[in-house]
């Protein structure tokens, strides 16, 4: 997904295609070295996290393309990722949303679902006291908010 002026755009192929978007253009082409991806994300303008239908979860650096992390945040795969600062937010096919820090190498929260979620978005608000939620839809159709805490918003 993106940053602020990259995104990665991943092929069945199995190329990653790192593309500027205030410049139009592709910066590098990449050879996916793991399993299917169904998750990729830069971040900080110089990593790239990837989750696909293995359990692991792995950072790389976009430079170098060298691996410098990789974890497990779900007993299989990982079918959704938004990510925040120093966090995943991650839902899996073991149907839990997680949220992870990356530095730590910690998991924070995880929550159970009965169904799907289908998509998430960390979404900017006018409330004063919480600029940043977590807007969570279900295979229900369910749509949901959640605080960066995963707390339940009424």
């Amino acid at each position: 997904m993106s940053d602020k002026k990259r995104v990665l755009i991943s092929l069945a192929c199995g190329l990653i295609l790192l593309y500027n978007i205030i410049e139009y253009k592709v910066e590098k082409v990449l050879t996916s070295k793991v399993a299917i991806l169904d998750c990729v994300k830069v971040i900080e303008d110089k990593y790239m996290i990837t989750g696909g239908l293995d359990s692991k979860t792995r950072i790389w650096n976009l430079e170098t393309e060298k691996l410098i992390s990789k974890f497990e945040i779900h007993s299989n795969h990982s079918t959704l990722m938004v990510t925040y600062k120093e966090f995943i937010f991650s839902f899996g096919s073991d149907n839990s949303l997680t949220k992870f820090n990356f530095k730590a190498k910690t998991i924070e929260k995880s929550l159970s679902f009965e169904t799907p979620i289908t998509s998430m978005k960390i979404i900017k608000t006018v409330d004063e006291s919480m600029k940043l939620k977590l807007a969570v839809v279900t295979q229900a159709s369910e749509l949901t908010l959640y605080d960066l805490s995963l707390n339940l918003l009424k």
